[in-house]
């Protein structure tokens, strides 16, 4: 399978995956400051994390295959997300903010 292809968009700073990997799609866009998580199980929860560990996003994805979430009240820097899928699935990104 290998590893997802990546591409850069010219009209924005924001890195795509091409490929949902583990049935997550995870995407940042540093112009909108929106975190997109798509989920084909249905959401369970998405976390956002920084650096020293402190959960700074909690939200709940109510069975959704999508959520969007603003990032833009956070300071810049590296954050970790974490999406737990209804089945209990696992996923983790980090991200620059």
């Amino acid at each position: 399978m290998g590893a997802p292809y990546v591409y850069f968009r010219i009209d924005s700073s924001a890195v795509n995956e091409i490929e949902p990997e583990d049935g997550f799609f995870i995407t940042y866009d540093n112009k909108s400051y929106e975190l997109k998580v798509v989920c084909e199980e249905g959401l369970g929860e998405l976390c956002v994390y920084d650096l020293s560990g402190r959960k700074v996003i909690s939200c709940e994805g109510a069975g959704a295959e999508m959520k969007t979430v603003s990032l833009e009240n956070l300071p810049a820097g590296i954050v970790m997300v974490v999406a737990r899928s209804n089945s209990g699935k696992v996923k983790s990104n980090k991200l620059m903010r």
